[in-house]
C-alpha cells in the first residue's frame, strides 16, 4: 500500500508544479502585455509633442527662408532651456513664437526594457529617437545661425540651410509617423504642446 502511494504523491507533486509554472508563466506574459500596450501608449503621447515640435520648427524655417533677405531675425532666450524667434519685418510688421523643445524623456526611460519587451518597436522607436536627435541639432543650428548671422559670410547660406533642415525634419516627422503607426494603429495627424510625459 505504501508503495502505491509513493508515486501518486510524487505525480501530485510534479503536477502541482507544473501548474504553478505555467500559471506563473501567464502572469509574466500577461505583464509584459501591459507593459508593452502601456509604454506604446507613453511613446505616443510623446510622439505627439515632437509631432508639434516639427510643426513648430517647419514653420520657423519657411518664415526664415522667405524672408531671411526682407526681415530681421533675432533670437530671444525666454528662460533656461527655451527661446524664442522674433521677426521684424521692412514694412514694419513682426511677429515672434517659441522655439520647442525636443522630448525624450519617455524613451530615454523605457530604452533599456523595450529590447526585451517588443524588439519591433524598440527597433522603430530607435529609428524615431536617432531621427529626433537631427531635429534637436537642426533646431539649435538654427539658433546658432539666427545669434551670429554676421559670421555667415555667404548670402545664401540660411536659403541652403533651410533647405537641409526641411530635409531632415521631413524625415523625422516620417520616422514618427511609422513609429505612431505601431503604437497606436493611427495615422499622426495629431500633436500637443504639452503633457504629462
Amino acid at each position: 500500500m505504501d508503495s502505491n502511494l509513493f508515486p501518486i504523491t510524487v505525480i501530485a507533486a510534479i503536477s502541482l508544479f507544473l501548474i504553478k509554472e505555467m500559471v506563473e508563466l501567464y502572469r509574466r506574459i500577461m505583464a509584459d502585455k501591459r507593459k508593452s500596450s502601456a509604454i506604446k501608449r507613453l511613446l505616443s503621447s510623446e510622439i505627439e509633442k515632437n509631432n508639434w515640435v516639427i510643426k513648430s520648427l517647419r514653420r520657423h524655417l519657411r518664415s526664415v527662408q522667405d524672408g531671411w533677405h526682407e526681415s530681421e531675425f533675432v533670437v530671444v532666450s525666454t528662460h533656461q532651456s527655451g527661446y524664442r524667434i522674433e521677426e521684424k519685418r521692412n514694412d514694419g510688421g513682426s511677429g515672434y513664437s517659441p522655439l520647442f523643445q525636443v522630448s525624450t524623456t519617455v524613451f530615454d526611460k523605457v530604452v533599456f526594457e523595450l529590447p526585451v519587451l517588443d524588439e519591433a518597436l524598440f527597433k522603430l522607436a530607435e529609428n524615431a529617437y536617432e531621427s529626433l536627435a537631427e531635429v534637436k541639432h537642426v533646431s539649435n543650428s538654427l539658433v546658432e545661425h539666427i545669434t551670429n548671422k554676421d559670421d555667415h559670410i555667404a548670402h545664401d547660406f540660411m536659403a541652403g540651410f533651410c533647405e537641409y533642415a526641411l530635409e531632415e525634419i521631413d524625415e523625422a516627422y516620417e520616422h514618427l509617423s511609422i513609429l505612431y503607426k505601431k503604437c497606436t494603429g493611427k495615422e499622426l495627424k495629431s500633436h500637443k504642446l504639452r503633457s504629462y510625459t
